[in-house]
């Protein structure tokens, strides 16, 4: 049945977050999208369902936004999740913020002062597993640098620095996301990337890869197609 209503026009993103930290209770439902503003106009914004009512994170946003994703930066340590956001926008409420933006609870504040071209997905990995470090942050899109690193599609942000991965991707990135293909057995989740690229350095990759550890490799016999979203 429909949740509510609240002025909601267009819904473009959807996901969920922990945002009482609260193993106990239920993740809210994230939507992101255009509402109606006044009179008749239509603002990009981000809201909460609860369960029983809408409620509004932050601002306005003066693009759309393409991803939201829950992030863990110190994994176990005594942070909650924080919710980020990623798309076109460069303001909030007329703020500058570089297309990547972390809600704390008050208002939404940009990650690092770098620019992206576009932010088109998200997702969080876990580079050594079962190792001491959190997850990372992943970024993809379409961009050529984040801050004074080179970039190709695809990006890690580790809550104070930027990393390429590998050779990255030689064209706009989708969509990212994290597979698990042997499910119990002994392999581990895996890094997907999909998008309109078609090489990661030397190696072809043609529109759909995975990261081995050391290096992207294309999925089966890649695609003829352009990959827009996995599920």
């Amino acid at each position: 049945e429909p949740l509510g209503y609240d002025g909601m026009r267009w819904v473009d993103f959807l996901g969920q977050w922990d945002h009482d930290n609260d193993p106990q209770t239920p993740q809210a439902l994230i939507a992101a999208g255009r509402f109606f503003g006044n009179p008749s106009t239509h603002v990009q914004r981000i809201r909460l369902w609860d369960g029983s009512q809408w409620s509004d994170l932050g601002g306005v946003f003066n693009q759309p936004i393409s991803a939201i994703e829950q992030w863990d930066p110190d994994g176990d340590g005594p942070l909650a999740p924080h919710l980020v956001a990623g798309g076109q926008f460069t303001e909030i409420d007329g703020s500058s913020v570089n297309r990547l933006a972390i809600w704390d609870g008050v208002t939404w504040i940009p990650i690092a002062s770098d620019t992206l071209a576009f932010v088109t997905s998200l997702t969080t990995w876990d580079f050594d597993g079962p190792g001491p470090l959190p997850a990372s942050l992943i970024v993809g899109g379409s961009f050529a640098a984040a801050g004074e690193e080179p970039a190709t599609g695809v990006m890690a942000w580790n809550g104070a620095q930027w990393s390429q991965i590998g050779d990255g991707l030689n064209a706009f990135v989708n969509t990212v996301g994290v597979i698990d293909i042997d499910g119990p057995g002994p392999l581990g989740e895996e890094l997907v990337a999909g998008g309109g690229f078609t090489a990661s350095g030397a190696a072809i990759c043609r529109r759909i890869a995975r990261w081995s550890g050391a290096e992207w490799i294309e999925v089966g016999n890649g695609s003829d197609w352009a990959v827009k979203r996995m599920t």
